[in-house]
């Protein structure tokens, strides 16, 4: 696995027990994903770092708040943990080799180095408070861990901006300089998240993803008008970055389930933190459920082994998708031992109808209908 910060000097990318130490690169600009593409309005969505002889990229979260990755500035086995003056900050988006910095300093960062050292699942995140704007951002706001879990549940893909370097590792003009940030687009495949802060697995095609100075770059998800940063690049192994693993993969900290250094961060900026529906689930006999963010999740346990769900549409049940359930003992127990899994997101706040169908088969002796509802607040 490797973490992907850029560093002219010492920089070091552990693979199981080997350590491969990169190429030495130029501070002045940094280069961009792999076969990236243009991210067009997207770029001003991340910033360029220069961290010691080193460059990271950072989302923008608000106009003076930075997040990236923890190991761009908490300590390592070369270099002590980064303070605010060791830190500069380019405009986003903006063509680093003939810009100069941003002119603000940071001023705070908050991370939980205790947490981070112990390499817990989900909490290589640090944010950066700046002295002043750095200019606007299109990011809306952060995805809920509910709207983070759904993404995943739902195998959708993400999009990632950076200024990581254009070649693989060791390849001849792996460090040949680029100076604007690129796009990769990438699939969600695994969700870990588990009663506190979690990470999503994202996989690559092996062709288009990010390397070294894409670290702390923002993993972003459109959901209808809202762009969701769902969180920033941490680490990852594969191509195209490191043809030495054969699946390549990144994994993305779940920013929202940082609750706490979110808290901080916003307290610390004086900045309120963006309002978030709260979208409201109601199965026929049972009580309401509500949740922060634009989506529902349904769990069903049941006998069968696939469902289908239906929307209620002008009196009429379209079917929405179908899925087969899977073996969910610890969840569902033995009578009802297949777990399904549905979700989507709420487009308005009127009530909207749906039902699970469990059609006729194996362990279900007749069609078997579980209707609800779902409403936005």
């Amino acid at each position: 696995m490797f973490s992907h910060i850029n560093a002219s000097v010492v920089a070091a990318l552990f693979v199981g027990a080997a350590i491969i130490i990169p190429q030495q690169s130029s501070s002045a600009v940094s280069p961009r994903v792999i076969n990236g593409t243009d991210p067009g309005a997207l770029a001003s969505s991340a910033a360029y770092l220069e961290i010691f002889d080193g460059s990271c990229t950072a989302a923008v979260l608000a106009p003076t708040i930075l997040v990236t990755a923890a190991h761009c500035v908490a300590e390592s086995d070369d270099l002590p943990a980064a303070s605010a003056s060791n830190i500069t900050v380019y405009a986003p988006g903006v063509n680093v080799s003939t810009s100069e910095p941003a002119p603000v300093a940071v001023t705070k960062i908050i991370y939980d180095a205790k947490r981070y050292a112990q390499k817990k699942k989900g909490w290589d995140v640090a944010f950066l408070i700046l002295s002043g704007p750095i200019g606007d951002t299109p990011i809306t706001r952060l995805a809920t861990t509910e709207e983070s879990a759904a993404i995943t549940a739902n195998k959708a893909s993400m999009k990632f901006v950076g200024y990581g370097q254009k070649s693989p590792a060791g390849t001849p003009g792996a460090n040949t300089p680029a100076s604007v940030p690129d796009l990769s687009t990438a699939q969600t495949y695994l969700w870990s998240y588990v009663r506190g802060p979690g990470a999503i697995d994202v996989a690559i095609n092996g062709i288009s993803g990010p390397c070294y100075g894409d670290s702390g770059g923002p993993w972003l998800y459109q959901l209808e008008s809202e762009l969701l940063l769902v969180g920033v690049e941490s680490l990852g192994q594969g191509r195209p970055c490191d043809k030495n693993w054969e699946e390549p993969y990144e994994e993305v900290p779940v920013i929202s389930g940082l609750k706490s250094l979110v808290a901080q961060a916003y307290a610390a900026a004086a900045v309120s933190q963006p309002q978030v529906p709260n979208t409201c689930l109601k199965v026929q006999g049972e009580k309401q459920s509500c949740e922060a963010g634009r989506v529902w999740i349904y769990f069903s346990c049941w006998t069968g082994s696939r469902g289908t769900l239906q929307k209620l549409e002008g009196g009429n049940w379209v079917d929405i998708q179908t899925r087969r359930a899977v073996r969910e003992k610890e969840e569902c127990g033995t009578k009802y031992p297949y777990g399904v899994t549905f979700s989507g997101s709420s487009i308005g706040p009127n009530l909207e109808r749906y039902r699970i169908v469990f059609p006729k088969q194996q362990g279900v002796g007749r069609v078997t209908y579980e209707p609800f509802v779902i409403t936005r607040k």
